[in-house]
Order: C-alpha cells, then structure tokens, then sequence
C-alpha cells in the first residue's frame, strides 16, 4: 500500500508542480501585460504634458503679439501728436515708448527704396518714377513692424511702376 500511497503523493506534487507552472506563467503574462499598458500610459502622458507646454507658449505667444499690436497703436498716435505739438514731456514719453518696443523686439520694417515683399507690406498705390525700378517702394503711408519673422503691422507703401514714358521691366 505505500507504493500507491507513493505514487499518488508524487502525482499530487506533479499537479501542484505543474498547476504552480501555469500560474506562474499566467502571472508573468498578466505582469508583462501591466507593464505594458503602464509604459503606454507614462509615453501617453508624457505627450500630453509636451501638447499643453507647446499650447500653453503658443497662447502666450498669441497674447504677447495682440498686446503689443495694440500698444504699437498708442505709440503711433503719440509720435503723431508729438509731431503736431512740440512738447518736451510728449516728446519723452514718446521716445520711452519706443524704446519699450524695442527692448521687446519689435523692429520697423524697412521700406522706402526697398523691392517690395507681399509679406510685410501694403501696396495702397502705384505711381509711374524715373528714379526707381519698377517693384521698388518709393513712399511709405504708414509704418510696418516686425516682431522676429512675425509681421504684427504690415507697412502701407506706394510702389513704382517704373517711368513716366511707359518703359518698366517688362519691357
């Protein structure tokens, strides 16, 4: 009887072996699993947190060049009522305001003698010139300004046409 009491105790610790297999292996594909879906989650999140960074600079960004435009605004009526009225006090005022834009970055854009570029200016006229080619800015209306590669106020310009007797480049 001890050889079957022995052989049924070593076919129970088989099954146990065997049972204690399946789920140690179960638990390592459950484990590797959830390893898994964590790293996903972590790269998920860490995109997240770069998509809300690069809104969150874009916004401010937006908001810097709307506040700025609008400032710009005030500083070209004060240089304007600074040109009519000769007053030391406007005159400072004015000048502390431009140097403000200037330490933000902001930058005039050049015009007058300059081709003209679709980019940062206005064409508001054309006149016939013996002096300039043809594309070549020849009056400025009203100033452009510049921002980095960013226009915030294109330049109003007038542009030449070429001579007065008709000739341009496309002749």
């Amino acid at each position: 009887m001890e050889s079957s009491e022995e052989s049924a105790n070593a076919d129970a610790a088989s099954e146990v072996s065997s049972s204690s297999d399946a789920e140690q292996a179960a638990c390592s594909a459950e484990f590797d699993d959830a390893r898994e879906r964590y790293l996903r989650l972590l790269a998920d999140f860490d995109n997240y947190k770069k998509r809300m960074r690069q809104r969150t600079e874009e916004a401010v960004t937006a908001e810097r060049k709307r506040l700025l435009t609008r400032f710009i605004e005030i500083y070209e009526n004060l240089t304007a009522a600074s040109d009519d009225i000769n007053d030391d006090g406007l005159t400072m005022v004015t000048e502390k305001c431009r140097r403000m834009l200037e330490d933000e970055g902001i930058e005039e854009i050049d015009t007058v003698g300059t081709s003209f570029d679709y980019t940062c200016h206005h064409a508001v006229a054309t006149e016939c010139s013996n002096e300039h080619a043809e594309g070549v800015i020849i009056d400025q209306v009203r100033k452009g300004y510049r921002l980095g590669d960013s226009i915030l106020k294109p330049a109003y310009v007038i542009v030449s046409k070429g001579d007065t007797n008709g000739k341009n480049d496309r002749n």
